[in-house]
C-alpha cells in the first residue's frame, strides 16, 4: 500500500511541503497570529525551495566532468613542487598524567 503511494508522490514532496509551509502562513496570518512580514518570508521561503528543487531535478552531469573535488585538484608542476617551503614537526608524547607538575 505504502510503496505504491510512494511511487505515486516521488518528485512532489517538496513541491507538497511547500503548497502545506505557503497555507500555513496564509491561515496564521489571517488568524493575526504571525505578522504580514513573517508571513511574505514564508512564502518566498516555500518558493525558493521549489524553485532550488525543480533547478537541482533539471541539471545534468556532462560527459568527462569531474565531480569530486579532490580529483580536480591537480598535482603542481615539478618546478613549483620544489620552490615551495617544507617544515618538518616532531610530535612527542609527554608520559606525565595531565595536572602533574611538568
Amino acid at each position: 500500500m505504502f510503496s505504491n503511494l510512494k511511487a505515486k508522490i516521488s518528485g512532489y514532496k517538496t513541491y507538497a511541503v511547500a503548497a502545506i509551509a505557503i497555507l500555513s502562513a496564509i491561515v496564521a496570518w489571517s488568524g493575526n497570529q504571525i505578522s504580514t512580514w513573517n508571513a511574505l518570508q514564508t512564502i518566498l521561503a516555500a518558493c525558493a525551495t521549489v524553485t532550488m528543487r525543480a533547478a537541482v531535478s533539471k541539471a545534468t552531469v556532462p560527459t568527462g566532468v569531474i565531480v569530486h573535488q579532490w580529483d580536480a585538484i591537480p598535482a603542481p608542476p615539478p618546478a613549483v613542487k620544489e620552490s615551495l617551503p617544507t617544515q618538518t614537526v616532531t610530535v612527542t608524547s609527554n608520559p606525565k598524567p595531565i595536572g602533574e607538575d611538568r
